[in-house]
């Protein structure tokens, strides 16, 4: 009995993921680069409009890495921005600067109602402004989120279930916004236990690479709407030799519709500065034995007379045109390899592999730009935030008349 009773879950879930699928065209959502070469290889890069959703351990980085792409988009792109809804109070003025995140409205305390209008305002100054380059929109985190009904009662537990059903009347229209004004949407979420609903049944496992056991809050709007999911957990420090202080972090694709499901990939998160994409390249290398020991040293397989210490792999890439020549071929062949199976195929350069120099005249716009973000943080109105700000796309753009070719070529999908 147990066992139908699991197949009639399970066809249920299959009916549901279709209904909520079909809030969009999956085949029209377009990526761009994060600005993390081992992430956009097996993730497709970050989805425009449909939902990243960042799941995991406490400390695996979650809130980090969602605050380094927003740095990551600043370097990629000249007019843009981040809008970041802080419900976990974890990013502040010091860790921006950290994190080199310079042009990014920090909102904490937000209800759901409010980072909806939030979001409207949002799209209201893009298209106003027409800003086309892609905008960040983080939700962190959608566990720590209540809603208007509930912060009006006394006892919250009343309003059990209202912000699931609300989440599902309101997460379409926002992915909608997300997809007609180039915004990518990033929610991060927590993990807790799955409740069986007797000793003798065991809940279907709704994505067969959600880890045993656990679930998240948010529901079936939340998992079903999701473009890529991802599960992270922290693999612990690195070893000594990378000559920091970080750690590994593991990724599992519960879902993932540019790549596949159930991959498994790793990033080295510096604990000053957050992830890091030279150092995630060189552990990728070394998972895929190209960079192989040699003694006290280590070296690249296909180029035995190339040998270098652990430690100066970052200094040598940055500094080195030939080391950083060689990674690159390097890495193309064993990306390719992976993706062979997916019948896709891979072009990266130098530009993709490293972070984009920030244009210096791009720089000289940042009060400008901090005016904007500043505006959007009053409760003024949308109108008069579009008026209050009515010089900043024009003086972004005569600071740069020549396009950018980094801009320009990330305004398409990632080309692998």
């Amino acid at each position: 009995m147990s066992s139908t009773f699991n197949e009639l879950q399970q066809e249920v879930l299959e009916l549901l993921e279709s209904s909520f699928d079909a809030g969009y065209d999956i085949n029209s959502i377009k990526t761009i680069s994060s600005g993390f070469a081992v992430f956009d290889l097996y993730t497709g890069g970050l989805p425009v409009g449909a939902p990243l959703v960042l799941i995991g351990t406490p400390g695996a980085g979650k809130s980090t890495l969602a605050q380094c792409l927003c740095a990551k988009l600043e370097q990629q792109y000249k007019s843009a921005f981040s809008v970041y809804v802080d419900n976990e109070f974890s990013l502040d003025e010091q860790r921006m600067k950290l994190l080199n995140i310079q042009h990014a409205l920090v909102k904490v305390g937000l209800t759901l109602e409010e980072i909806d209008k939030l979001l409207d305002n949002v799209t209201e100054i893009k298209k106003a402004k027409n800003i086309t380059d892609p905008t960040l929109f983080v939700w962190d985190t959608y566990a720590n989120t209540m809603t208007d009904k509930e912060m009006k009662l006394d006892d919250p537990t009343k309003a059990t279930g209202w912000k699931v059903r609300l989440l599902g009347h309101m997460l379409p229209k926002m992915i909608a916004k997300c997809i007609n004004h180039n915004i990518a949407f990033i929610i991060v979420n927590q993990l807790r236990d799955v409740i069986a609903m007797d000793s003798y049944i065991t809940p279907a496992k709704e994505l067969k690479y959600m880890p045993f056991g656990k679930d998240m809050p948010g529901g079936n709007p939340l998992k079903f709407n999701a473009f890529t999911l991802l599960y992270m957990k922290n693999l612990g420090k690195v070893q000594d030799a990378y000559g920091f202080s970080g750690s590994k972090v593991e990724f599992l694709t519960v879902k993932c519709k540019k790549r596949s499901d159930g991959a498994k990939f790793t990033m080295i998160f510096d604990h000053s500065s957050g992830f890091d994409d030279i150092w995630s390249i060189c552990e990728f290398l070394i998972q895929e034995k190209a960079i192989v020991p040699a003694g006290a040293y280590r070296r690249f397989k296909d180029y035995p007379e190339k040998s270098f210490h652990l430690k100066d792999f970052k200094k040598k890439y940055l500094e080195d045109s030939e080391f950083r020549n060689i990674v690159t071929t390097v890495f193309n062949k064993h990306a390719e390899q992976i993706l062979a199976k997916l019948g896709r195929s891979l072009i990266v350069d130098d530009n993709d592999m490293e972070s984009a120099e920030t244009d210096e005249q791009t720089t000289n716009t940042s009060n400008e730009l901090e005016q904007l973000v500043d505006s959007v943080t009053s409760s003024t109105t949308t109108n008069e935030l579009i008026e209050s700000n009515a010089t900043i796309t024009e003086t972004s753009e005569s600071s740069n008349p020549e396009s950018n070719d980094l801009a320009s070529k990330n305004d398409s999908s990632v080309p692998f």
